[in-house]
C-alpha cells in the first residue's frame, strides 16, 4: 500500500517463538502459544535457561505493545534484577529500534514482501513512532527493582509521608552499632527481664555475646516466623510464679503431715501405675519433689523454672494406670487419692498446662537459646528501624515493603 508521502510499508518478521501462529513439535511450545495467543489475564512467566533468548523475547514483546497496541515506549515499565541486566536490555532495545528504522529507510525489496509467519507492518505512522521512541529513548523506564522502588518513593515522598532525601544502606553495616548499644543498655547495665534471661543463657546454655550477636545478625535477613513463638519473658515469669507458688503451698501442707515419707510419694507407691511408664513416672515425681524441696529452702523462681524445664510434668499430673489392682496397691488413678493429694495433683496440672500453652519443649539449653534469640531479635529489629528512620536510610527490603504498602490496598 502506498502512503501519501510515497512511503512503502515494510514487513518485519516477528522472530520470537512467542508469536508463532501454529504450535511446533513439543508440548512445551504448544503451551507457550496458548499462553500468549489465548484470552488470558496477561500475566505470564517465561522460564528458560541462560542464553536461550529471554531478553530477546522481552524486546519483541515491547515492540508488540508499542506497534500493535500503540502504547508509547515511555509508558512501558521494564524492571530487571541487576544493573548489568538493565544496561543490556536498554542496549538491545535501542539496537532493535535502529534496525527497524534502518529497514524503513533503506526500503529494501526483501522487506516489501509479506512474510508467511507473524510480522509487523511498518507504515508511515509506525515509522514516526520508531523515530519518536529513539529520540526520547533516555526517558524509557528501564530499572532494576531497587531503582524503580527508589523512584516511586522519591516522587511520591509527600503522599507516602517519607523524607524527600533518603539513602539506600546496608543493614549489616548498621547492625553492630545498634546491637552493642542495645547490649550495654539492656543486657549488661540494667536488671531487665531480658537481662535475667541473658544471665540464664550464659550460665546454663553455654552462651556468650559473640554467639548471640552472630545468631541475631543471621536472622535479620530471614523471612518467616518462629515456631514455637515463645512469650515475653517477664509476662511468662509472672504467670509461672503464680502457679508455682500455688504448688509449693500445697506441697508444704502435705510435707507437714509426714516428715518421714512425703504423702504424695506414698500415694504413688500405692497406685496401679502402668508397667511400661512406671519408672518414668516415678523418676519425674522424684525430680519434682526435689525441686519443690529446694524451693522451700529458698531457691529463686528462676532456678525453680530451670528445674521444671527438666521435668515431664504430664507423667506426674496424668500418669498411665492399669485397670486392676495388685497386691499392696490401693488406687486405680490419681482421682482416687485423698483430698489433699488430689489438690497437689491439680496444682501440678496447672503448671503443666501453663508450660504446654506456650509450647515449651526440649532441653533447658535449647529453650533458653531460642527464647533469648526471639526476645533480642524483636528488640534489635525495632531499634534498627528507628535508627534508619532518624537517619533517612532504608535497605532493599524496606524499599519493597514501603512500595507495597502504598500500591496494595489495605
Amino acid at each position: 500500500m502506498i502512503q501519501k508521502n510515497n512511503f512503502l510499508s515494510v514487513y518485519i518478521p516477528k522472530q520470537s517463538e512467542l508469536f508463532e501462529n501454529e504450535p511446533q513439535n513439543s508440548v512445551g511450545k504448544d503451551m507457550q502459544v496458548d499462553v500468549f495467543n489465548g484470552k488470558h489475564d496477561r500475566y505470564a512467566v517465561i522460564e528458560a535457561s541462560a542464553g536461550t533468548g529471554k531478553t530477546f523475547a522481552l524486546v519483541e514483546l515491547v515492540l508488540e505493545l508499542m506497534l500493535e497496541q500503540e502504547i508509547p515506549l515511555k509508558s512501558i515499565l521494564l524492571v530487571t534484577f541487576t544493573e548489568k541486566a538493565t544496561a543490556e536490555l536498554r542496549l538491545r532495545l535501542r539496537t532493535k529500534l535502529w534496525e527497524l528504522l534502518e529497514a524503513c529507510e533503506k526500503n529494501s525489496a526483501s522487506f516489501q514482501t509479506i512474510p508467511e509467519g507473524p510480522f509487523w507492518e511498518i507504515n508511515s505512522v509506525r515509522k514516526k513512532q520508531l523515530k519518536a521512541a529513539l529520540l526520547d529513548f533516555d526517558s524509557v523506564p528501564v530499572y532494576t527493582i531497587h531503582g524503580f522502588c527508589k523512584r516511586i518513593l522519591r516522587e511520591f515522598a509527600f503522599e507516602n509521608r517519607q523524607l524527600f532525601e533518603q539513602q539506600l544502606c546496608d543493614t549489616n553495616l548498621l547492625f553492630p552499632e545498634v546491637f552493642r548499644r542495645y547490649m550495654r543498655r539492656e543486657l549488661l547495665s540494667r536488671n531487665t527481664p531480658v537481662s535475667q534471661l541473658f544471665a540464664l543463657y550464659v550460665k546454663h546454655a553455654e552462651g556468650n555475646l559473640d554467639t548471640l550477636e552472630s545468631d541475631i545478625n543471621v536472622l535479620l535477613s530471614k523471612d518467616g516466623k518462629f515456631i514455637p513463638l515463645l512469650p515475653q519473658f517477664d509476662v511468662f515469669l509472672k504467670e509461672f510464679k503464680k502457679t508455682w507458688n500455688a504448688l509449693t503451698s500445697r506441697d508444704l501442707s502435705l510435707r507437714k503431715q509426714n516428715a518421714v515419707q512425703h504423702p504424695i510419694r506414698t500415694a504413688f507407691e500405692s497406685t496401679a501405675l502402668s508397667g511400661g511408664s512406671k519408672n518414668k513416672t516415678l523418676r519425674n515425681l522424684e525430680l519434682l519433689l526435689e525441686a519443690l524441696g529446694e524451693a522451700h529452702s529458698g531457691t529463686t523462681i528462676l532456678e525453680n523454672l530451670l528445674d521444671v524445664f527438666q521435668i515431664e510434668l504430664e507423667t506426674v499430673a496424668k500418669p498411665k494406670c492399669r485397670k486392676t489392682l495388685t497386691s499392696g496397691e490401693q488406687w486405680l488413678s490419681t482421682e482416687e487419692f485423698p483430698e489433699q493429694e488430689r489438690k497437689w495433683i491439680a496444682a501440678v496440672e496447672d503448671c503443666e498446662k501453663l508450660m504446654q500453652s506456650y509450647n515449651f519443649s526440649g532441653s533447658a539449653k535449647k529453650i533458653l537459646k531460642a527464647w533469648l534469640t526471639q526476645q533480642v531479635l524483636e528488640d534489635v529489629c525495632r531499634e534498627l528501624e528507628q535508627k534508619k528512620l532518624e537517619q533517612g536510610k532504608f535497605d532493599f527490603d524496606d524499599l519493597l515493603r514501603l512500595v507495597e504498602e502504598q500500591v496494595v490496598p489495605p
